[in-house]
């Protein structure tokens, strides 16, 4: 059988166990009944005491009866009791002098498996026994010299008597608790003891070590048994220490076992039994009131001690490694019995490590972590670029667009290679580069940019330098994220700025509505419920409404419709229906703005439900200038006059859709939102030089 079951696969456990003579004490075993349901004794069964009456069984015997006596040899268990049970119910031999008859459940099945015992039953063991068992796992260990063949059939005669051990080294424990002691006084009843313990003995005897008064704990037994006695207060033992249970009776009680040898043979040659037990080892010892102890040679006290552990604590270790990878070596627990742990180097793609930190600042380095250690801890891995660039700042365009600028410190290899660039990389794997060459330059620092649509303010940006073959450490940047900073510390920005910030925000979050993109994630759930709402601006959008006019009523061209597109700038887009054989007869030309600057236009194919159009764009409008005149005008090549002109800008569009709610509601909200987008640019930088944030 595996060991285990000696430990870890028990479901009780003995606490108490009393000894009550039945013959001179019966009230005690009722009393024991009623308090344990039953308590266990033995007879002797001989068919001639045994009586099958008519709805009862019943036993009885007398000197008369059987042929040998002693303690019985069959155990029962007695369940209750009848002191009116009729002696005339025992049919054979013999009849008690008496009536009153125990209660007896047998275990020999149906056959004769409850019956009636009388009290005067001659082979009845002297004896009754009752236990108290627990369920609970109250202790982790118990020290004991106990082993031996059998106690004495007497107690010792001294009345101090003490048992000496040594406490364990367990891997999983710092130190025991001593909680109970168990003593053995199975031959006396009414004991007056007292307990006391010693810890940290200078020697073998029990009175070398500390006395634990605190612990000094008194009282009596109740009949002759095994008794769990908890202490008045608990005791701290220390691995590798020893500590002594004395206790003092006012009688001579405890048991103790005997080291035996049993042999047989003429001259006792042949050993048959050879059980030293604890025999000169030193580890039992008789004493006086004085102090004094001796050694007992013959055996050991039954005396026992019972500790839990009071086991290491262990701590988690929380690794933050910033997108790294940790080193297998690295633990997640530490404490306990451990040693000192020498932290490993993490690996991290495109960077090097720079040691590890206790705060997200990285202010207090760390590089191993102490032996027993009793705290938890979070570790944060500090990454440098492996090409030796770094980020010295961040900011959000505020010039119109929506564009992100990081500011960087280049050493200068990469700053005099041209061909370094930063690329960006989307969440749908689009990527977009900026050169050395082609970023501007701030006070030593090279700012490189990448836009973002309306509807991509959420968007995790990765942004990382490349060199030929090799490259740096990759940056995770978003326009909410930078915005949020910017958000949650007002203090550092004008209203201005905070106000643009928050109508940048709702604009996004509006686009991301109408095009069903990263919707759980709105790039204003970081604003209050308030700063998030959008008024109506459909009266507003009147002041924009569009113009369209014809100098040619016979050309071949007319004007279908237009639209925006949300980009980083809005762009304005206009279609015209005309034969693809005369398109390349028309010019495009886009006056934009009260100062009339003029730009060409170029027209593009596309079908829509099977009908081939031309659209023109007039790209870039930054969100200050959403409100200025936007004119298309259409010529025939080698005519003076216009075939169109018209005069639709951002807002015009607004207006047209506001008309139909039931269809656009969705792009009126952006239309909304644009305005006062619109409106919070154009105050920023009607007041500011700046164009960063």
């Amino acid at each position: 059988m595996d060991s285990s079951y000696a430990y870890s696969k028990d479901v009780a456990h003995l606490e108490n166990a009393y000894l009550i003579n039945i013959k001179s004490n019966p009230t005690g075993v009722k009393e024991q009944i009623m308090e344990h349901g039953a308590v266990g004794t033995m007879y002797s069964n001989y068919s001639n005491g045994m009586t099958f009456g008519d709805g009862y069984n019943a036993y009885f015997d007398t000197s008369n009866t059987i042929t040998s006596y002693g303690d019985g040899s069959h155990a029962v268990m007695i369940v209750g009791w009848d002191d009116n049970f009729s002696k005339d119910k025992f049919l054979r031999g013999e009849k008690p002098s008496s009536n009153g008859a125990w209660l007896i459940r047998n275990s020999w099945g149906t056959d004769f498996d409850y019956f009636w015992m009388s009290y005067e039953t001659k082979s009845l063991a002297d004896t009754a026994w009752a236990m108290d068992f627990t369920t609970a796992d109250n202790y982790d260990n118990n020290y004991q010299l106990d082993g031996g063949i059998s106690i004495s059939q007497n107690p010792t005669n001294s009345t101090v008597v003490a048992n000496v051990y040594d406490v364990a080294h367990r891997n999983d424990a710092v130190s025991e608790t001593l909680k109970a002691v168990s003593i053995s006084s199975m031959h006396v009843a009414g004991v007056n003891y007292s307990i006391d313990i010693y810890t940290d003995l200078m020697d073998d005897k029990p009175s070398s070590g500390t006395l634990q008064a605190e612990a000094h704990t008194e009282g009596t037994t109740t009949y002759a048994g095994i008794y769990t006695i908890p202490l008045k207060n608990e005791v701290n033992l220390t691995p590798g220490s020893k500590f002594a249970v004395v206790v003092k009776t006012d009688k001579a009680a405890i048991d103790y076992e005997q080291a035996v040898k049993i042999a047989t043979g003429s001259n006792l040659e042949t050993v048959i039994w050879d059980c030293n037990v604890s025999r000169n080892n030193g580890k039992s010892f008789y004493g006086n009131n004085y102090g004094n102890f001796w050694s007992w040679p013959h055996g050991n006290y039954c005396i026992k001690a019972f500790t839990t552990n009071n086991v290491y604590t262990t701590y988690n270790i929380t690794y933050k490694l910033d997108g790294g990878e940790n080193n297998a070596s690295n633990p997640t627990i530490c404490g306990g019995n451990d040693a000192a742990i020498t932290l490993q180097a993490p690996t991290k793609d495109g960077c090097k490590f720079d040691g590890w930190y206790l705060d997200s600042a990285y202010t207090t380095p760390i590089t191993e972590i102490p032996a027993h250690a009793s705290q938890e801890y979070t570790l944060y891995a500090k990454w440098s670029s492996a090409l030796g660039d770094s980020v010295y700042g961040r900011t959000l365009n505020l010039d119109g667009n929506i564009a992100f600028n990081m500011y960087m410190d280049l050493p200068s290899d990469l700053a005099e290679n041209k061909d370094v660039y930063m690329e960006f990389t989307f969440p749908d794997k689009s990527t977009s580069r900026m050169t050395v060459a082609e970023a501007r330059r701030n006070g030593g620092h090279y700012i490189f940019s990448f836009k973002v649509a309306a509807k991509e303010m959420t968007v995790d940006v990765k942004a990382r330098m490349h060199a030929g073959n090799t490259y740096g450490k990759e940056y995770t940047v978003s326009v909410q994220k930078y915005a949020e900073y910017i958000l949650t510390h007002p203090n550092d920005y004008s209203t201005l700025v905070v106000s643009l910030i928050k109508s940048m925000l709702n604009y996004g979050t509006a686009a991301q509505q109408l095009f069903d993109y990263q919707t759980d994630k709105p790039a204003n759930e970081i604003m209050s419920e308030n700063d998030r709402a959008v008024a109506d601006h459909k009266n507003d959008f009147k002041n924009y409404e569009y113009s369209l006019s014809k100098s040619n009523i016979d050309s071949g061209i007319k004007w279908y419709g237009s639209s925006l597109i949300l980009e980083s700038d809005t762009c304005v887009r206009d279609y015209f229906q005309v034969d693809s054989s005369h398109i390349n007869e028309y010019t495009f030309e886009g006056i934009i703005g009260n100062n009339n600057n003029s730009i060409k236009l170029t027209p593009v194919e596309k079908t829509i439900n099977g009908t081939v159009y031309y659209y023109v764009e007039v790209p870039d409008i930054k969100a200050q200038n959403l409100d200025q005149s936007i004119k298309v005008v259409v010529k025939r090549k080698g005519q003076l006059s216009n075939d169109i002109e018209l005069q639709y800008n951002a807002f015009s569009y607004a207006y047209v859709i506001s008309q139909d709610t039931a269809t656009y509601q969705k792009t009126i909200d952006v239309t909304n939102a644009m305005y006062e987008y619109w409106k919070n640019a154009k105050a920023y930088v009607d007041n500011n030089n700046q164009s960063n944030a």
